[in-house]
């Protein structure tokens, strides 16, 4: 988890210095990992994430979080905050960024969570392994 909640429930990023964060899903205390070899995060001091559906995420999925508000990133949904949205916009969509394989039923399972859904898949292995051929025909120009 990137964000948690500091004072007055406001999302702050993991900072050394910073103590007394909780996760904006349980309002469970959070630690911040901030050492030299992981990327920065937050953990829950129980070691237990409250989300089922959280994997670590690496820099391909860093990377698409950063072209989103920060404001719109890791938003909890559900009626218990159960889950955290790895995108969430004002009007309610939820883009999801998947890096590693995902069974369909866990697809499905979250398409029917979230409602309005658009998957990010990151297919950068599949498409070396992929020749795409084009066919272009000439149109006829108008006068």
């Amino acid at each position: 988890m990137f964000y948690a909640l500091g004072q007055n429930s406001r999302r702050i990023p993991p900072s050394k210095k910073y103590s007394g964060a909780t996760c904006p899903c349980c309002d469970s205390p959070v630690i911040a990992k901030c050492g030299e070899c992981n990327i920065w995060h937050w953990a829950h001091e129980n070691l237990d994430d409250c989300d089922t559906w959280s994997e670590s995420e690496g820099p391909w999925h860093l990377a698409w979080k950063e072209y989103f508000p920060l404001n719109t990133r890791e938003i909890a949904c559900g009626e218990n905050r159960e889950h955290r949205a790895d995108i969430k916009t004002p009007e309610g969509l939820v883009i999801e960024l998947q890096h590693s394989p995902i069974l369909p039923a866990v697809v499905a399972e979250r398409e029917s969570f979230y409602g309005k859904l658009i998957w990010v898949f990151d297919a950068t292995e599949y498409a070396k392994r992929c020749m795409v051929r084009c066919h272009v025909e000439e149109f006829p120009r108008h006068p």
